[in-house]
């Protein structure tokens, strides 16, 4: 490591400013409502678009980019950040945490609740249809997450099939990461999260079992369409949709 380039501070301001525009526009659901909207206009998933904008190191040259020892600058940022933590933080997400799985649906899947130790970093829970909750959820003000690519199940080896991780594939098809910011989501937001998760399941079982014939889409799960009326939905919510965990 000794001999790896040192980054160049321009890079890492560059990577800052990035980090300050979607902080800033997470922490206003009216902006990053209008931002989901008109990503959506554009035909673009704003979820893919968030993700790849989050990444420190997308794009090729992975290992040749992240080889690199930190400028003078980022240290700085570490040490602050050391010498700041609060452990406080930590347990109030914990609780915070605690308090969601307690409100979600029965049939909700939370993997790792057995843990000893929770933090809840990020909230995972299985759904069958990890892409209908999503629009529901955020058809409600509520901007959940697909399963991570970083994070994935490794498939078993072509002469030893017996291997087959069919527990992590079931796990990484069926995840969601959903909102939890501990300091501004009260019992109630929760309570309306939990609520709507629970309508999209209810939609997603009748729109299943109908005997209609036709793939289309549950009313439920429909996209309620415009920049404006979207923006207004997102705002709704009673704390910002903070993203679910990336990644």
């Amino acid at each position: 490591m000794a001999t790896y380039p040192v980054q160049r501070t321009g890079e890492f301001a560059r990577k800052a400013l990035k980090t300050g525009v979607l902080h800033a526009l997470t922490e206003s659901p009216w902006r990053y409502g209008a931002a989901v909207s008109l990503l959506e206009s554009l035909g673009k998933d704003h979820d893919k678009v968030v993700m790849a904008a989050s990444r420190g190191f997308s794009g090729p040259r992975f290992f040749e980019r992240i080889r690199h020892r930190p400028c003078a600058a980022l240290l700085s940022l570490m040490l602050r950040r050391v010498e700041q933590a609060d452990p406080a933080v930590v347990d109030r997400r914990g609780e915070a945490g605690s308090l969601l799985a307690s409100l979600m649906p029965p049939e909700v899947e939370i993997p790792g609740l057995g843990a000893k130790h929770q933090t809840w970093w990020l909230f995972p829970v299985l759904v069958e249809d990890p892409e209908a909750a999503r629009r529901a959820l955020l058809a409600e003000g509520f901007d959940a997450a697909l399963g991570s690519t970083s994070l994935t199940w490794v498939p078993a080896p072509a002469d030893m099939p017996h291997t087959h991780p069919t527990r992590a594939h079931r796990v990484m098809s069926s995840i969601l990461y959903v909102p939890l910011d501990a300091q501004k989501m009260t019992e109630r937001t929760m309570r309306r999260l939990s609520n709507g998760l629970q309508r999209a399941l209810s939609a997603a079982r009748s729109h299943r079992h109908a005997d209609t014939g036709t793939d289309a889409p549950s009313p439920a799960l429909g996209s309620p369409g415009g920049l404006a009326h979207r923006a207004r939905v997102v705002a709704s919510a009673l704390s910002a949709p903070r993203r679910a965990g990336h990644r």
